[in-house]
């Protein structure tokens, strides 16, 4: 049968209720969670995850396949969530519950939301899709039988990230719960998660994945590897065969895979075709050589850290040495600050200072003595920052280092 989808970019209303069991991990991977007729909410078990990518230059086609199992004994409506690139564009989906097989199309809202409400009445398998924000996409599932295996298929295509010759995959495989001060309302999405009944070990299962990826970069490559993962692959040509090399990996993580063009000092063109019903399609790739020597502006460099509760441990620790090794990298006459965050939040100097010997040790010896503690008050650190006064000549930065999220 088919489905009308409607892909929103605006917020899917959660009516379960909260029921004071909070969300147990800090990053939790796709989930399927069921909600029964008095709204509280229980997450389906993940049985696998395989996602295979086609990257074509500077553009990747993503399948993602994630199947569940309703553990429950009644018949559950389920809230489908999963992490998805900033820039990616969902282009369809295919749901599978027991031996019913329901294609999705792309529809106008108010069609596809009268369609999912009339299915869901009349009992039948139905899904909607929405965008909950940039990164993230929600599926309404209805009518998920008792022991029942729901396999979502998802489709999407994503811009990578481009730098010259360089280009970088992002897969991402977690979600994390976003912090939101108690002066503002906390977004419908955040308090479903938060509010999630815990798996019976006291935290939902990460699962694995089992990933693919067929890269055709356009030309020969300088690099190749993943800052997150120990890769394998295989050269055809210019088309790589990449996988893993524990094969299925913790969804504990985003995937990363990077890559450099090998620069011959001539403009890169190359060209990509595909056919889809019917239709030809051609993508034209131009890069140009690198130009050489280029001359360093004078930089004023903002950094904001995080030393919220969340943090302590090793994001504490690594974010401090981060930041001691970009203090280190400045050079004398830069201009820099700090603005250190919490509950509350300090500035380390009023006003940008001057890099110099005494500046800096100042600043290195205000990261060491940061302690995590309070909670992600992100808005008045960024206020804080952003309104410092602008030094004429120089090219200003601002680093942001946190582990967290925020829901306003």
């Amino acid at each position: 049968m088919k489905l009308t989808l409607f892909f929103s970019l605006l917020l899917l209303t959660f009516t379960a209720q909260a029921n004071g069991q909070r969300w147990q991990d800090e990053a939790a991977t796709g989930a399927l969670l069921l909600v029964d007729d008095q709204g509280q909410i229980q997450p389906a078990t993940l049985l696998d995850t395989d996602a295979h990518i086609t990257v074509s230059g500077p553009v990747a086609e993503v399948t993602l396949t994630q199947r569940f199992h309703n553990p429950s004994q009644q018949f559950r409506e389920g809230r489908y969530l999963f992490p998805l690139p900033e820039n990616a564009a969902v282009d369809g989906m295919v749901l599978t519950i027991g031996d019913r097989r329901i294609v999705g199309k792309i529809d106008r809202k108010a069609e596809a939301e009268k369609t999912y409400r009339q299915a869901r009445a009349s009992g039948k398998k139905a899904s909607l899709v929405s965008q909950q924000r940039p990164n993230l996409f929600t599926t309404a599932v209805a009518n998920i039988a008792p022991g029942e295996t729901v396999q979502v298929e998802l489709h999407y295509q994503q811009t990578l990230n481009v730098d010259g010759h360089r280009l970088q995959l992002r897969l991402p495989l977690t979600l994390t719960p976003r912090f939101t001060p108690t002066t503002e309302p906390p977004h419908p999405l955040d308090s479903l998660l938060r509010n999630t009944v815990a798996a019976p070990g006291g935290t939902a299962e990460a699962g694995t994945a089992s990933i693919h990826i067929d890269l055709d970069a356009g030309a020969r490559l300088a690099t190749l590897g993943s800052p997150s993962h120990a890769i394998r692959y295989q050269r055809l040509g210019r088309r790589y065969t990449i996988t893993p090399k524990a094969g299925a990996i913790a969804m504990d993580r985003d995937l990363l895979l990077n890559w450099e063009l090998e620069d011959t000092g001539e403009p890169l063109v190359t060209t990509f075709h595909e056919e889809i019903d019917g239709e030809h399609y051609a993508l034209l790739m131009v890069v140009p050589p690198e130009t050489g020597q280029v001359t360093a502006l004078p930089r004023e460099t903002l950094f904001i850290i995080d030393s919220s509760g969340s943090m302590g441990g090793a994001p504490m620790r690594q974010a401090k040495a981060s930041l001691q090794l970009a203090l280190q990298r400045l050079k004398p006459g830069d201009r820099f600050n700090i603005t250190d965050f919490d509950s509350q939040h300090t500035l380390l100097f009023a006003e940008p200072a001057t890099v110099n010997e005494a500046s800096r040790q100042q600043a290195q010896d205000f990261v060491d003595s940061l302690q995590a503690s309070g909670g992600t008050h992100m808005l008045p650190a960024l206020s804080a920052t952003l309104s410092q006064p602008v030094s004429d000549g120089y090219l200003r930065q601002v680093i942001f280092i946190t582990d967290g999220a925020v829901g306003n």
